[in-house]
């Protein structure tokens, strides 16, 4: 059964969408797109911000087998070091806190697949995350790649 790709990013969006920042955040996203924005574009009213976007599509096939997709995605998170309802929470806590979220909603039993829903053989998050926890100015982010494969002709 086909599974079309749209669906896919679709069903992550709302899987991350419905987790919550950390409370010393606000608790709430103040704004959630799948339409990746600068952060100068992001007013501080709306953060913190998760947009959950595409990166890279890649098929692999063993010869004359049936291709294999694996779908990229990125969540990024937006929030601003000066907005931090505790000023004593350190600096990367925001980061570990926020990344423990996104991570036990990608993977919440750990050792068994994520499908979204059947949709999906197994998503999972693949590769260096990257981050600034607000050192150099207020503004802080946090990158997170994320996989998504898919079984021959979708899930």
């Amino acid at each position: 059964m086909f599974t079309s790709r749209e669906a896919i990013f679709e069903a992550l969006f709302n899987l991350l969408c419905g987790t919550k920042p950390p409370s010393y955040l606000g608790g709430t996203w103040n704004y959630q797109s799948r339409d990746l924005l600068p952060w100068e574009m992001v007013e501080v009213a709306n953060q913190p911000a998760l947009f959950v976007f595409q990166t890279p599509q890649h098929a692999t096939m063993d010869t004359f087998g049936l291709t294999q997709w694996k779908l990229g995605a990125a969540a990024m998170v937006y929030y601003r070091r000066d907005e931090i309802s505790d000023p004593s929470v350190p600096w990367d806590e925001a980061v570990n806190d926020t990344l423990d979220i996104l991570e036990s909603a990608i993977n919440p039993f750990p050792g068994q697949t994520q499908t979204l829903g059947g949709l999906v053989l197994h998503t999972y998050i693949d590769g260096a995350v990257v981050f600034d926890s607000g050192r150099l100015d207020p503004q802080a982010f946090i990158l997170v790649p994320i996989t998504m494969v898919l079984g021959a002709f979708g899930a």
